[in-house]
């Protein structure tokens, strides 16, 4: 668990973090919540800010720029938390599996780089973990079959842009 001061740091820098990535240009955002806050003057009587206020009143910068396609697609359908999750759960996993898997190619490439951190039965440990995210990547795509494949199906459309934006970079 988080001790309070490091859950309170949390907690102040959510909406700079939200604000700098909007700023960036982020195209995805793993968020988290600004936590409600009581009111400044009368919080027993008055309502303060409320949990997320601070990143739904800049939902129409976000938009301006034009960073939310997926939230605009689970907002059209009959379920919209539902499906953002059966599109983006494939994602995750995917993107779990292969940080996972990049461990082992990064510590094969550079055996001499000084590392922070010992990873604990390496490689086993960081294997089991691929393998379970790939086991529910393809857990979720089996039972969600056609919105898992639209997440996946954004994902590869991507790739294109990936390899193209390479092809000009000299580094």
């Amino acid at each position: 668990m988080f001790s309070p001061e490091v859950l309170s740091n949390l907690i102040i820098f959510v909406p700079t973090i939200f604000a700098g990535a909007l700023a960036a240009g982020a195209d995805y955002l793993d968020m988290a919540m600004s936590l409600s806050e009581p009111h400044p003057t009368h919080p027993h009587e008055q309502t303060g800010v409320k949990l997320g206020d601070d990143q739904f009143a800049q939902a129409p910068d976000w938009e301006t720029a034009g960073r939310l396609a997926l939230v605009g697609m689970g907002a059209l359908t009959r379920d919209g938390f539902s499906t953002l999750v059966d599109y983006l759960s494939p994602v995750y996993w995917a993107f779990m599996s292969l940080s996972a898997l990049a461990l082992i190619v990064l510590r094969r490439r550079e055996p001499l780089a000084q590392r922070p951190f010992r990873v604990p039965l390496y490689p086993w440990l960081p294997l089991a973990f691929a393998a379970s995210s790939l086991y529910v990547l393809w857990s979720s795509v089996v039972y969600v079959k056609a919105g898992a494949l639209v997440g996946l199906g954004v994902l590869a459309l991507g790739l294109p842009l990936l390899f193209w934006q390479r092809r000009g970079d000299p580094g």
